[in-house]
């Protein structure tokens, strides 16, 4: 694809998104984070968080609420067959950038988790594996207590967003008292298709105005090098062009899950 209708495909694109969010917004209530809750965020890969709640986690973290973050996958498939990026090396790469993203979105050191799935494998696992990871989940998520957890919306339109729903859903079946579940949408932000979807749920979606954070959302989000620049010799980056900017507006949107 050249470079012409590339510009012409980023645009259509960005109508039909402003579209949607203008839709999106009109049946929204806004969500204001109370002070001093607890929050614990579910990201399948580092990114994940800053890209889908980054203003919500830098918004906590100024009214003195505790955040946590936990990473499912170490990110690894990111850049898959890359001449000189080993799969062992983005790992180092990917959690250095998650801490690095979260320290400017404010969270405190040490309150990021990685439980170090293999990238590429979560919507795959078998029964055993499966149960291993809601176990653990569900054990660091007791120790934290949080009042609200943050997880991908289930229809992301990625099967590992999707599989980071179930298994969050499952971890939290014993938690006492059960916490307010929030969903983000990821790639369903980029995907027309899927946004539209994600505005039309019957489940109620509550819009958080980031603007006064938003400066530390944009700072943390270009902390991803790997994923939103070319890593040499590739010249294209892993992410698709347009797609870091798309989640850099004035609000962010959850699903208040019902399940």
């Amino acid at each position: 694809m050249n470079r012409r209708s590339t510009a012409f495909k980023l645009l259509g694109r960005r109508l039909l998104h402003g579209g949607l969010v203008c839709s999106l917004r009109l049946r929204c209530r806004t969500f204001r984070p109370a002070r001093d809750h607890r929050y614990a965020v579910i990201a399948p890969h580092p990114d994940d968080e800053t890209l889908g709640c980054g203003g919500l986690i830098a918004t906590a973290c100024s009214l003195g609420s505790a955040v946590d973050v936990i990473y499912l996958t170490d990110g690894s498939a990111a850049l898959p067959d890359h001449p000189k990026m080993a799969p062992s090396q983005l790992i180092e790469v990917r959690a250095a950038e998650a801490r690095a993203a979260l320290a400017v979105l404010g969270v405190a050191p040490g309150h990021a988790h990685f439980l170090g799935v293999p990238d590429g494998r979560l919507a795959h696992f078998a029964a055993a594996e499966q149960e291993h990871l809601v176990s653990a989940l569900a054990g660091l998520l007791t120790r934290l207590r949080p009042d609200h957890v943050l997880v991908p919306w289930r229809h992301d339109g990625s099967s590992e967003h999707e599989a980071a729903f179930d298994s969050t859903v499952a971890a939290l079946r014993t938690a006492v008292p059960a916490p307010r579940l929030l969903e983000y949408p990821v790639w369903a932000w980029w995907s027309p298709r899927y946004l539209a979807r994600f505005a039309m749920t019957p489940a109620p979606i509550r819009r958080l105005p980031i603007g006064t954070v938003r400066d530390l959302k944009t700072s943390a989000v270009n902390e991803f090098r790997s994923q939103i620049h070319p890593v040499p010799p590739w010249t294209h980056a892993a992410l698709p062009p347009g797609f870091a900017r798309s989640f850099l507006g004035t609000s962010e949107y959850f699903v208040l899950s019902s399940c």
